[in-house]
């Protein structure tokens, strides 16, 4: 593949809720509308999106947990 735009990706992350809602979140605002050039900055806000979302979730577990000690 030449270029990255041929692969038509936006800066957004989508998942299921628990409800099996789709959700789509931006990268960057308007990234709906933003298609990636850039797939190593792509790559890096996809990450560091995932590592925010999970530290979340363990930050959540870790106060339930300290509230049963």
């Amino acid at each position: 593949m030449e270029n990255i735009e041929d692969l038509c990706l936006f800066y957004v992350v989508d998942y299921k809720n628990n409800q099996g809602n789709i959700i789509t979140e931006e990268l960057i605002p308007d990234g709906s509308n933003t298609i990636v050039t850039d797939i190593e900055d792509y790559i890096e806000k996809r990450i560091n999106y995932m590592v925010a979302k999970n530290k979340i979730f363990v930050d959540l577990i870790k106060e339930e947990l300290f509230k049963v000690s």
